[in-house]
């Protein structure tokens, strides 16, 4: 966790999601489906990602534009 992840589970950051959420801002994982017209991203890539909450969950939606290529030989946890 980083420390906007923190401040937003205790409520105090400048947005709260609503209703339930799992926080996690930074992202890394392999592609799993795409939605039409991405071009940057295929299922099946290694990547790095931001996105305001979301991150600890097991399976997340992100807009591709907050994607970028993981690099080779790094390791998940790393990324």
């Amino acid at each position: 966790a980083n420390f906007p992840d923190v401040l937003i589970v205790q409520g105090k950051y400048q947005f709260k999601p609503e209703g339930e959420f799992s926080p996690g801002s930074e992202v890394a994982g392999v592609v799993a489906k795409i939605g039409e017209g991405v071009k940057n991203v295929k299922v099946g890539d290694e990547v790095i990602g931001v996105h305001p909450w979301g991150g600890f969950a097991e399976e997340m939606l992100v807009p591709a534009r907050n994607l970028v290529p993981k690099p080779k030989g790094m390791p998940f946890p790393e990324a």
